[in-house]
């Protein structure tokens, strides 16, 4: 019986340790910068996720992987947002090159750049969850990359 509990007990610490010090989630700079240049970099909250056809899609389809609401543009090469319709309210097709599988419902920090499908965006990157701490990171990566003219 001790060594049950003693196991037991083990786990709990092991499970806990796991919990406290997780790793927080790494950016992909270069992905969120060239978004900002070339494209624009949104919070978007999942409306609609098209169930995949099969496992490989060809290059050539121009259906989106799943639609967004734009919540909130963080950072957008200027006139992209207008000239590309990227705005508050609005929803954008994604073409997802990460192969992630969002929810409905889900918020998301997208790093977009026109797709060859005029109409669609496409990540430059593995979209992020919509925390806290995670748009205020990007926050200050867009602010570090922002022209020092302002």
């Amino acid at each position: 019986m001790l060594v049950l509990g003693a196991a037991a007990a083990w786990i709990l610490l092991l499970a806990g340790l796991a919990f406290w010090t997780a790793n927080p989630v790494t950016l992909n700079l270069a992905s969120i910068s060239l978004a900002r240049e070339s494209g624009a970099v949104i919070i978007g909250e999942v409306v609609e996720v098209r169930k995949p056809d099969s496992e490989e899609k060809p290059p050539e389809t121009s259906a989106p992987d799943y639609s967004v609401r734009v919540v909130e543009v963080l950072g957008a090469k200027p006139g992209f947002a207008d000239d590309f319709g990227i705005a508050i309210g609005k929803s954008a097709g994604v073409v997802d090159t990460s192969h992630y599988q969002p929810k409905v419902g889900e918020k998301l920090v997208l790093p977009l750049l026109l797709h060859s499908s005029v109409h669609l965006m496409q990540t430059t990157g593995r979209p992020y969850a919509a925390t806290p701490r995670t748009i205020a990171d990007v926050k200050n990566v867009l602010e570090d990359a922002a022209p020092s003219g302002r």
